[in-house]
């Protein structure tokens, strides 16, 4: 009951001061679970935090209708975790940022970074400025990055430069990137 009770206190408090909500997510064995679109943002706030190096799990298909996409890693908080989308579909994900670089489900990715076994469905769509794609807008930083078993069925655009459908952008020679039963 006081365990509930603070969880609560401390979400009403995060919302009144507009903070990010990060620790509602689920963690099983230190793995974030991520079930639905609300947990995907709250994810993609808590490394916009400066928790870069978390990973996660996603445990069912995600419709993500009518949400604001926010990309996952950024070049000031990239992602350096794990992302393991379970083999599941996320779907009718609308990511609309013509003035933004590094677009797409993550953002920026680095130092070992590896993302598996996600879908991005036909009804989705992500545009923006310059290193677009479905999966990551691109790589900046060292290490090996590694995309395994991901695909994209949307739609991808840039207004600039460098749009693909896995990833848009290595930045870095520095920083490598395997690609391993990715399609597009």
């Amino acid at each position: 009951m006081k365990q509930s009770l603070l969880v609560t206190l401390l979400s009403i408090l995060c919302w009144w001061i507009g903070g990010p909500v990060a620790f509602a997510l689920d963690q099983k064995d230190g793995v974030y679970q991520i079930n639905n679109a609300q947990d995907l943002e709250d994810f993609s706030n808590l490394v916009a935090s400066g928790n870069g190096d978390v990973s996660a799990v996603v445990t069912a298909d995600i419709d993500m209708t009518g949400v604001n996409h926010q990309p996952i890693g950024t070049t000031g908080s990239p992602f350096r975790g794990t992302f393991d989308g379970g083999q599941h579909f996320l779907c009718n994900m609308i990511i609309d940022l013509p003035e933004q670089e590094y677009v797409g489900l993550f953002g920026v990715l680095n130092d070992g970074a590896y993302i598996k076994n996600i879908i991005v469905d036909n009804g989705s769509a992500v545009s923006g400025k310059c290193f677009v794609a479905a999966i990551a807008g691109g790589t900046n930083g060292g290490g090996t990055v590694t995309f395994e078993n991901c695909g994209n069925e949307g739609s991808v655009g840039a207004a600039e430069q460098n749009a693909a459908g896995i990833c848009g952008v290595s930045m870095n020679s520095a920083c490598g990137i395997r690609m391993i039963n990715c399609f597009n």
